[in-house]
């Protein structure tokens, strides 16, 4: 009999669910993402929240039809991070879901966080990293985090190297990409439209302070420069993409690293190929290995959570 493992996620813009089976292969899957009003830069979490419960009956009937006897284990993202004060009602829906689920068909519930989800979503292709310590940037929508994994009893411990003190890269890249009238979430479309200009005809400047991440005063800066004419939309969205491969940059050659450590990326925003390849680069000057995930599974999914379902009951259940 075939074992499948379920996974679900309901993030602040996407909603996901995806199977795994035993050889760590994705049999199924299924995302959708959250509909935002042309013009705007984001949702309440009121929205998200009846977003996804509208979503995940419709995700989920495509997915379980011929497959829920199979199911051995199940994986949700419970919260944003493994942190007392990180708390979100949007992953709410599917963890709601993923429990009832979980109940109806006796099998084991696994709750992960967001954050881990990401980082599982690629230690699935890079199974030799089970067990691992190593380090890891999460650069997405939300967050702009530089981060020390390591690992207790099959269980992911993260720690905060660095973060930045505003807002964060996605961030940047959808209010920019808002203000140049693309649709949102605006990564694609700033991708691009920055591959229409070339790169560094006009540049953003980083903080003075380099100890400080931070993109707020670029934003700023932007306007008022695409405002008063100084640049073009396609001259912006590259110069968006220069400074977050700058801020990134700086960060490595600002701090200790362990010789010959994996370095792995995550995030909705590690699925543009410029930024991927710069930091690669990086990475390996600064003495480390790079790992990332294909792009379909650096943005948001939920086969993490199913990936991390099915070692752990395979590894504690037989």
């Amino acid at each position: 009999m075939r074992k499948l493992f379920l996974g679900i996620d309901t993030s602040c813009y996407t909603t996901s669910a995806a199977l795994v089976d035993t050889d760590r292969k994705v049999v199924g899957e299924a995302r959708r993402l959250l509909r935002v009003p042309a013009g705007k830069r984001g949702l309440a979490q009121s929205e998200m929240v009846y977003q996804h419960m509208r979503n995940l009956p419709e995700l989920l009937t495509e997915l379980l039809p011929e497959a829920r006897q199979d199911i051995a284990g199940i994986g949700v993202s419970e919260r944003p991070r493994r942190r007392q004060d990180s708390y979100m009602p949007a992953f709410l829906a599917g963890l709601g879901y993923a429990e009832v689920l979980a109940t109806a068909l006796a099998v084991p519930l696994y709750r992960f966080t967001h954050q881990e989800n990401h980082v599982l979503a690629a230690v699935r292709e890079y199974p030799e990293l089970w067990g691992c310590d190593l380090y890891m940037l999460h650069l997405s929508g939300g967050t702009t985090d530089w981060l020390q994994v390591n690992w207790e009893h099959d269980s992911l411990a993260v720690r905060e190297l660095a973060t930045s003190v505003d807002i964060s890269a996605g961030q940047l890249i959808d209010r920019i990409g808002v203000l140049l009238g693309l649709p949102f979430p605006a990564g694609p479309g700033l991708e691009a439209l920055a591959l229409q200009a070339p790169l560094g005809t006009y540049r953003l400047p980083l903080p003075r302070d380099p100890e400080r991440i931070s993109f707020a005063g670029a934003e700023t800066q932007a306007r008022r420069d695409l405002l008063a004419g100084k640049c073009t939309p396609a001259e912006l969205a590259g110069a968006v993409l220069d400074i977050i491969r700058r801020s990134l940059r700086r960060t490595l050659q600002r701090r200790d690293w362990a010789a010959d450590a994996p370095f792995l990326a995550v995030g909705g925003v590690m699925a543009n190929q410029y930024l991927r390849t710069e930091l690669a680069s990086d990475v390996q000057v600064a003495g480390m290995t790079p790992y990332f995930a294909a792009a379909r599974y650096s943005s948001d999914n939920a086969t993490g959570n199913a990936y991390g379902a099915m070692e752990k009951t395979c590894r504690f259940n037989g």
